[in-house]
């Protein structure tokens, strides 16, 4: 069986979203916990601000907010989800509020002492994405992993009551860092295309026939590695492999790629000073 990692990568670093935002209602809800959530118990739509240091650009299909703490899926994404029949998915209405749409335009009057009004957007095409329910099907002896709390090894010739206490200790214990994650596939109901894992819930898995449903239908913003090639560990930027490093480039090097050329091209003119070029900051820290 095979299956892919969804990654938190930003699929065109020149041109989509890299966007940071905040929604206090949505820190209280379990979204990543794999649990079922009422729909009654939830005040809807949730609204999500979007912070004005933020890149902007086009937005994708899948919609990565950091500091939102879920997957946010647009309507297409949705429909195809449901004609794939996924039902361990709940969709929550979500309003993605951006009250400083035009911030480049903005800092670029200011630095020529003009004064220029923030825009303010809204979308609406947007839902909060829950993946109930969590498969415990990790191979902790050909994975390579680090825990929260290291394990312990269990001799076989352990006295059984006590063997079995240290692996009701062990399993609420999760993934803290993976340098090799192995599944074991009888473990995978064959009706459940979309997971997390019981032992490292962050993880959202996707069997390989859902992948090639989103690429076909060519959705954006997808980002997947096959599960044999994923780690948390971040690859050295003198690696040769230079795809490998491009496809597994961390949320936060995006961001800087995507401001350090936005401001090259849209600040080629500003006055030389004692010999450098003055270049403002368009990321700024909340």
């Amino acid at each position: 069986m095979k299956v892919f990692i969804l990654t938190e990568d930003i699929e065109n670093n020149e041109e989509d979203a890299i966007l940071e935002g905040t929604s206090e209602y949505l820190k209280r809800m379990p979204i990543a916990q794999g649990i079922e959530i009422h729909s009654r118990d939830v005040l809807v739509p949730i609204e999500i601000s979007i912070y004005e240091g933020s890149l902007r650009g086009k937005m994708p299909d899948l919609l990565i907010i950091e500091g939102a703490y879920a997957p946010i899926f647009s309507d297409r994404g949705i429909i195809l989800f449901q004609n794939n029949k996924i039902d361990n998915l709940q969709f929550f209405p979500a309003i993605i509020k951006d009250e400083f749409s035009n911030a480049d335009e903005v800092d670029l009057a200011r630095l020529k002492k003009q004064e220029l009004d923030f825009k303010s957007i809204t979308y609406e095409n947007y839902h909060i994405a829950n993946v109930v329910g969590l498969l415990d099907c990790v191979d902790h002896q050909a994975s390579n992993l680090e825990y929260y709390i290291p394990r312990k090894d269990i001799p076989e010739d352990m006295p059984v009551e006590m063997k079995k206490l240290l692996l009701e200790e062990q399993e609420d214990n999760d993934i803290d860092f993976i340098r090799k994650l192995v599944l074991v596939d009888t473990k995978i109901p064959e009706d459940i295309k979309i997971f997390r894992l019981k032992d490292c819930p962050r993880i959202l898995v996707f069997k390989e026939e859902i992948v090639k449903a989103i690429r076909e239908a060519k959705l954006t913003g997808f980002v997947f590695v096959p599960l044999g090639k994923y780690t948390d560990e971040i690859p050295d930027d003198d690696d040769d492999d230079d795809e490998a490093v491009e496809t597994e480039k961390p949320l936060e090097k995006a961001a800087a790629e995507k401001t350090a050329k936005a401001l090259l091209a849209e600040q080629p003119e500003l006055p030389k000073v004692g010999g450098g070029i003055v270049i403002k900051r368009i990321r700024k820290s909340d």
